[in-house]
Formats: structure tokens, C-alpha cells, sequence
């Protein structure tokens, strides 16, 4: 998932679990940052609707 805000908004990696109020929910999420570095993100993560630029679905 890239969210707005051009090279340096965040892209998370992740399974998109929900929708919910404005919302989408990620479980076992990574934050990606550059080409091979992940960090594990703790529990669920919510991702304001409004700033979700692109969604792959893999």
C-alpha cells in the first residue's frame, strides 16, 4: 500500500484485514523503507482511507 505524498509518505506491506470507519485496517504489517529494508510493525494498523494512494492486491 503507497500512501499520498510523494517519495517520502510511507508504504506498508501487510494483509489488508478491514475497512472500517475511514479507515483500513492492516495485520502483520511491515513499514518498507527503501528496496529491502522492512521493519515489523506491532499488532493492527490503521491507515486513514483518505491518504491511501495505491492498494496492490497480490
Amino acid at each position: 500500500m503507497n500512501c499520498k505524498g510523494g517519495a517520502e509518505a510511507p508504504t506498508f506491506e501487510g494483509v489488508l484485514w478491514a475497512q472500517r470507519g475511514g479507515y483500513v485496517v492492516l495485520r502483520e504489517a511491515k513499514l518498507v523503507r527503501g528496496q529491502h529494508q522492512r521493519v515489523i510493525l506491532d499488532g493492527e494498523i490503521l491507515v486513514p482511507l483518505g491518504t491511501v494512494a495505491f492498494i496492490q492486491v497480490v
